[in-house]
């Protein structure tokens, strides 16, 4: 059995427990959901490294290469001090900051790949408030309403 259709099994089991129709990644290895308050988790799995992306959008990038470079110290220096079970990143795809969670595939169950969408739903809040002060420090205007990806699926729901 190849790790995505394992991975999508898993999925299919928590979106029959939680009412989410067709939660699965596609053949390219991504996914998502959204919430019932707009708020989208997205999922990238990565074949060659055989991990399992789970993120959040923070904010998007904002223009000019100099304002980019300046946030993506900031964002270093952040993840030292405050991302804890995760990292912030860009997604360059998304052109976003994130917090992700990243999950090693063939270990992965049912219940990590669940408590790992729970962690970042959790700690988004307190990030957000982060990366708007590191806007702010750098002058960055963040844009509230949250990017999505182009390359996803439409997102199921879920409450």
């Amino acid at each position: 059995m190849t790790q995505l259709l394992r991975l999508n099994r898993m999925l299919g089991e928590l979106g029959k427990r939680d009412s989410i129709l067709h939660f699965s990644l596609a053949a390219d290895g991504t996914g998502g959901l959204e919430l019932a308050n707009g708020v989208r988790v997205h999922l990238e799995y990565h074949e060659q490294s055989e991990r399992l992306l789970i993120y959040v959008a923070l904010m998007s990038l904002p223009s000019g290469e100099q304002r980019r470079l300046s946030l993506f110290d900031a964002i270093l220096d952040c993840n030292f001090m405050y991302a804890r079970d995760g990292s912030l990143a860009v997604v360059r795809h998304l052109d976003c900051v994130v917090y992700r969670i990243s999950l090693d595939a063939r270990n992965a169950d049912t219940r990590h790949i669940d408590d790992a969408i729970d962690l970042v739903l959790q700690q988004r809040e307190e990030l957000l408030l982060l990366v708007d002060r590191i806007a702010a420090q750098q002058s960055i205007v963040p844009n509230k309403v949250r990017p999505t990806s182009r390359r996803l699926p439409p997102p199921v729901a879920r409450t």
